[in-house]
């Protein structure tokens, strides 16, 4: 694929995720916590956290996914990793990383299934969750880089409904749309 071609099918790319980026509620943030304030809580209560895993407790621990390290923790402590002595540790500082950078969040029209919402954390993005009567909203929780090429795109390639279309998409180089 040419340059040119690349660009072409990029921008495309990203116009098909602007539109569907189009489609959900843009809601503040401090809306948001009004909400939670009122419900009795706070807003990082209905954040989603995503799972965490024996790569990310070797992470922590400097072992850097080193599979003979986590396989000895796993003899020592057994297959669940929620029974490591440093899980609190990492689901504390998880916690403390998933809270929206930007003002503003993105509610789904519809409430969305649960591999809808796996996916929006597989690229980065953050969820919440059983907020008053929003539906799950999604969150940037970095910046300096591009959107569309981080999120949003990557996103819509992993949308069930965009399987087929998402085939015409492969090998494109979008990450400075």
């Amino acid at each position: 694929m040419t340059e040119e071609e690349n660009y072409k099918l990029a921008r495309e790319l990203r116009d098909k995720a602007e539109a569907w980026i189009n489609t959900f509620n843009y809601i503040q943030v401090d809306v948001l916590e009004l909400v939670a304030e009122k419900e009795g809580s706070s807003l990082v209560e209905y954040i989603v956290l995503p799972e965490i895993t024996w790569e990310d407790i070797s992470d922590f621990t400097g072992n850097y996914k080193d599979e003979d390290w986590i396989m000895s923790q796993k003899e020592e402590f057994g297959e669940d990793v929620e029974d490591h002595p440093d899980y609190d540790r990492v689901r504390e500082q998880e916690q403390e990383r998933q809270y929206p950078m930007w003002n503003t969040c993105f509610e789904f029209k519809e409430k969305q299934y649960e591999d809808v919402i796996a996916a929006a954390q597989e690229v980065g993005l953050g969820v919440i969750e059983n907020l008053g009567d929003f539906n799950q909203i999604l969150f940037a929780m970095s910046c300096g880089h591009s959107f569309y090429g981080s999120y949003w795109i990557p996103l819509w390639l992993k949308m069930p409904w965009n399987s087929r279309e998402a085939e015409k998409y492969v090998g494109v180089k979008y990450d400075m749309v």
